[in-house]
């Protein structure tokens, strides 16, 4: 199927950066790099890297591998327990990145979590 890509977008990051005494771009920073630990660790894909808006309203991290959901499955495992998470969406995107009709799924980092911990 060819490469599939797994992108974790969090909202309302500067707020939440602040309430953790931190700015938003070294907490995107910390949590790529516990992702970064997560996914490559199982072998499962790789961390590409991130995106922020210029007002820090908003983040993306990117991930690249075989499998959406096998990435999906590792980047939980740290994604679940940021506080940087609530609001936040994982996005599967199956097929190359260019391809703009490649299916995709999109499900909030809280169902996630709340069904992972449940």
């Amino acid at each position: 199927m060819g490469e599939q890509a797994l992108i974790i977008r969090l909202h309302n990051l500067g707020e939440r950066a602040d309430d953790i005494g931190m700015e938003a771009l070294d907490a995107l920073l910390a949590l790529q790099q516990q992702l970064t630990n997560a996914v490559e660790g199982a072998g499962v894909g790789e961390v590409d890297g991130n995106e922020i808006a210029l007002d820090d309203s908003e983040g993306s991290l990117w991930v690249y591998g075989p499998d959406a959901k096998a990435m999906l499955k590792a980047a939980l495992s740290v994604v679940c327990h940021s506080p940087l998470a609530p609001g936040g969406q994982a996005i599967l995107h199956y097929g190359d990145n260019a391809d703009e009709v490649a299916r995709e799924e999109s499900f909030l980092l809280a169902d996630l979590c709340a069904h992972r911990n449940g």
